[in-house]
């Protein structure tokens, strides 16, 4: 982080830069008027502004020059990073292939590996910093005028979901209905939207993801390791997430934008899941919170199991699982949740994608999670009793219902479109929820 007062300095360059220029234009315009005013006026004006364009000069390029001089020293650090950060992932890799070997005790291997993982997290910790470091020095020598880098940065992430749109070549649309499309295009989200002072809370009654375009998620307070990702999949239009383990309860979670907050309604939430890695010890899936909140609450759970080949759910004091060895890796399943806020209870549906076959299914029992306005999708890490898992996810959808209707397979209902547009996405869902 720059210290307050480097950050001061470097703040004060657009400012700094935009003042030279206009006194620079001033004493071009006093030039030009010359001759409408008196001698001794215009003399005066020329040394003041003269003086001025010194002083700001020389004030410019002391603090170019104090900044490169630390972009300098950033870049050297950089370097010293990336030579710890390989010599550490050989150490690791090193005493991987002595465990494999038998060369070395289970406890010792677990300790190594504790203190090589734990250094290379603080690697890429420090990295990410050097790396925000220069992105604020690259701001302000960059910019003019009274800007700021933190508010820069908010815009930038507001501004993202017109980007696409900004990109299009206007000259190339000559067709009105096409014109009037792209308006209705960019007019109907707005009008979804709510925007309340320094928030960017979406006051609607639903949250659906199905990943055909960014859905610009949010990593807090964590940097992944090499061979770690939380990524969008473009051209397949999923989500994966890849952790290893770590030792001391790492979080490792990405969270969706903000939603309206679910609280003492009965609502209905469904996702698809396909498990690529998997690993003895440990689980990876998905906690619903409430501003970040993670444990000791009763938010709802769903994660699956790689010890047991299992989907677990629970909200902290219920908990139900589709039974040990249910699981196989790269098929797609399908989750389906109906909560009855006026019963407290929950059904629980969870069919093969593909082929429509049901793996599991209990109806009204116990269950109520609490309030909660965003998912976070990733685990918490203890202990080293494993080392890779791997998920997919896709088709988040999660809404306010009415409790009393819902439907199987066998039973004709009015359904809203998003609920069509997902029975048509993966045959063999059993039942589907209705706004």
């Amino acid at each position: 982080m720059l210290t307050k007062e480097e950050k001061f300095s470097l703040q004060d360059l657009p400012k700094v830069k935009e003042e030279l220029e206009q006194t620079i234009q001033f004493l071009e315009q006093l030039a030009n008027s010359k001759g409408t005013i008196s001698e001794d006026r215009y003399k005066q004006l020329e040394n003041k502004y003269n003086t001025k364009i010194s002083e700001l000069k020389a004030k410019k390029e002391k603090i170019i020059d104090q900044f490169e001089e630390k972009k300098d020293e950033l870049k050297i650090q950089q370097g010293t990073l990336q030579s710890r950060k390989q010599e550490t992932s050989n150490n690791l890799k090193e005493i991987t292939q002595l465990k494999g070997q038998s060369a070395i005790s289970d406890e010792e291997y677990k300790q190594q590996s504790r203190q090589y993982n734990n250094q290379l997290r603080e690697i890429n910790r420090e990295s990410s910093q050097i790396n925000k470091d220069f992105e604020e020095i690259d701001f302000y020598f960059n910019a003019k005028g009274d800007v700021n880098f933190q508010t820069s940065k908010l815009k930038n992430k507001i501004s993202t979901g017109t980007s696409v749109f900004k990109k299009l070549s206007l000259s190339k649309i000559f067709n009105w209905k096409i014109i009037t499309l792209l308006i209705l295009i960019i007019l109907i989200p707005i009008t979804l939207m709510i925007y309340k002072k320094n928030s960017n809370k979406i006051s609607v009654e639903k949250y659906f993801e199905d990943f055909s375009n960014n859905p610009i998620f949010e990593l807090v307070d964590y940097s992944p390791q090499t061979n770690e990702y939380f990524k969008w999949d473009k051209e397949k239009e999923i989500y994966r997430i890849r952790i290893l383990e770590e030792d001391g309860g790492i979080e490792k979670f990405v969270y969706t934008p903000e939603f309206q907050t679910f609280e003492n309604k009965s609502f209905s939430f469904e996702v698809d899941i396909k498990g690529i890695e998997e690993s003895w010890g440990m689980s990876l899936g998905m906690t619903f919170v409430y501003n970040n909140y993670m444990h000791r609450n009763n938010s709802m759970h769903i994660y699956y199991n790689g010890t047991k080949d299992k989907f677990t759910f629970s909200d902290e004091v219920n908990s139900y699982d589709t039974g040990n060895n249910s699981l196989n890796l790269n098929i797609w399943y399908h989750i389906s949740l109906k909560y009855n806020a006026t019963k407290n209870t929950v059904d629980i549906f969870v069919t093969e994608r593909d082929s429509g076959i049901l793996v599991y299914q209990i109806d009204d029992v116990p269950f109520k999670p609490s309030a909660f306005n965003k998912i976070a999708l990733g685990h918490r890490t203890n202990f080293l009793d494993g080392d890779t898992f791997s998920l997919h996810y896709d088709n988040i959808l999660i809404q306010y219902i009415d409790s009393n209707k819902y439907t199987n397979k066998n039973q004709e209902m009015k359904q809203s479109d998003s609920a069509n547009k997902r029975i048509s996405k993966y045959k063999g869902s059993f039942f589907c929820f209705t706004d």
